[in-house]
């Protein structure tokens, strides 16, 4: 209790400095804010601000979407490390005084508190060229940082229970967990950078003009590429509730379509980015090491629960797509303007026809086909596959044609994007995402499947693409 007290009374202390800080740092005005549309600039700045003391730490009502946000920062792959912010990260996330309340942000905040380096600090603190203020400020808030960590480490080594064991899950197990995010990261470093530099497009760009401006991003169309080639490699000869499971719980399929997303709503293909976003909002969030960490926590505490049927220590859904700024903000984007249609239709190609600025009109038969109804049971025995954003495990599905239903084409033409119906031939089955706006072209489409019909019920269709990309 009485590091606890010592704590607070620091913390009272920086709010009473913070309020001259202002005019005695000459680092304030470098570090403020600036706008909040470009939200990867404004939340390094506005953490930086309060981290060198230009700014007090955030009141009991903003702690959270405020370490939300900063963690979002921190964790956004290949992006700029800093002991400050880490330390800054570290001492807001573990502002509490049972450590029974503080693991679960530990759980992502332990990554940084392991990594807190003095002489680090001390290049950051020459390579920004800080103020002597600054300076004094980041060395306090690092030291407090060790501090916490410190206590967190003794408080998690004297918590016994039969069924857990609090130091492997909250220590251990993310650290592995961060190790192998980096290896994996390595492997996959143009993937990844590609991604990145997509956000920082979405994050720069002018953020009341979002959704109705088209923007050229630049890298998506090596996106889409890449982004075919992986499907095509992977998913062949899989029914499409598997492809939707496989993207659900894959990391590299989680960042090519975020990216994609992200630059098709910008470029004015909403109705792509919808599908996009769609195919990763019911998945699990991968993005960094912090992330990383607590999903690999949450994992071992399920086993250890399905073991002991005592109650966790860890509870899912602390990283959900809500607290991925850049996801958030393309599903806004790609409804402005748009009405996104709820249900998908499906229809027979009539004709196809390019319109020019990167769209191709399609048209539809108007007769009978069979559709077939898609039957998906867990594998047995059950086998993990990957936690959905509910914080509930999802188990491994075998999928299977159970049957067939008649349909009836009644659907209009609409417009897709040039990308995405390559390849797409009179006389193929178009299961698709629609939606509509008041400028042309008027009706959208997005293939979300793309087969050759079943001519009777004893045939199967043949699947040619799934979400725009050719399977066979």
């Amino acid at each position: 209790m009485v590091m606890v007290r010592h704590f607070v009374l620091l913390v009272i202390f920086s709010v009473a400095f913070c309020a001259r800080a202002w005019a005695a740092n000459p680092d304030c005005d470098r570090f403020n804010r600036g706008s909040s549309d470009h939200f990867l600039e404004s939340t390094f700045n506005a953490r930086m601000s309060q981290a060198i003391g230009c700014n007090p730490p955030p009141d009991w009502q903003m702690e959270k979407p405020q370490l939300l946000s900063l963690r979002y920062l921190l964790d956004l792959p290949g992006g700029e490390e800093s002991q400050i912010l880490s330390a800054y990260y570290v001492v807001q996330s573990l502002k509490h005084e049972r450590i029974q309340d503080a693991t679960l942000e530990y759980a992502f905040s332990g990554y940084d508190a392991r990594r807190l380096d003095a002489k680090k600090l001390e290049a950051e603190i020459t390579a920004r060229k800080l103020s002597p203020e600054s300076a004094t400020n980041a060395r306090a808030l690092f030291k407090q940082a060790q501090e916490r960590n410190a206590w967190m480490i003794d408080g998690l080594g004297k918590m016994t229970n039969a069924n857990y064991d609090y130091k492997k899950l909250f220590i251990e197990v993310p650290e592995a967990a961060a190790v192998a995010w980096h290896k994996f990261y390595q492997e996959h470093k143009d993937v990844y950078d590609l991604g990145t530099s997509i956000e920082r497009q979405l994050s720069e760009s002018p953020g009341g003009n979002r959704g109705f401006e088209v923007v050229d991003v630049k890298g998506c169309g090596d996106m889409h590429k890449t982004f075919k080639q992986y499907l095509a490699s992977t998913q062949k000869g899989k029914l499409p509730p598997e492809i939707e499971q496989f993207l659900q719980a894959d990391a590299l399929g989680f960042e090519m379509l975020s990216a994609l997303a992200e630059c098709d709503a910008l470029r004015g293909f909403k109705v792509d980015a919808a599908a996009e976003f769609k195919s990763v909002e019911n998945g699990r969030i991968w993005r960094g090491p912090r992330t990383a960490g607590y999903w690999a926590a949450l994992a071992s505490s399920a086993e250890m629960e399905a073991v002991s049927h005592f109650a966790p220590p860890i509870t899912g859904g602390a990283a959900d797509v809500n607290s991925n700024k850049a996801l958030a903000e393309t599903k806004d984007v790609s409804e402005r303007g748009v009405r996104i249609e709820r249900d998908p239709a499906s229809a027979k190609v009539g004709t196809v026809k390019k319109m020019g600025d990167g769209w191709v009109l399609i048209t539809f038969k108007v007769e009978k086909w069979m559709e077939p109804d898609m039957e998906c049971v867990d594998v047995k025995p059950l086998h993990f596959n990957h936690w959905g954003q509910n914080g509930q495990p999802v188990w491994d599905w075998k999928c299977h044609v159970a049957g067939y239903h008649e349909k009836k084409n009644e659907v209009e033409p609409h417009a897709f994007s040039e990308e995405s119906v390559a390849g797409v031939k009179p006389g193929m089955i178009i299961k698709m995402q629609t939606g509509s706006r008041d400028k042309d072209p008027k009706v959208l489409g997005f293939p979300l499947e793309i087969s050759m019909p079943a001519k009777t019920k004893k045939d199967k269709p043949k699947l040619i693409a799934f979400s725009g990309i050719p399977l066979q």
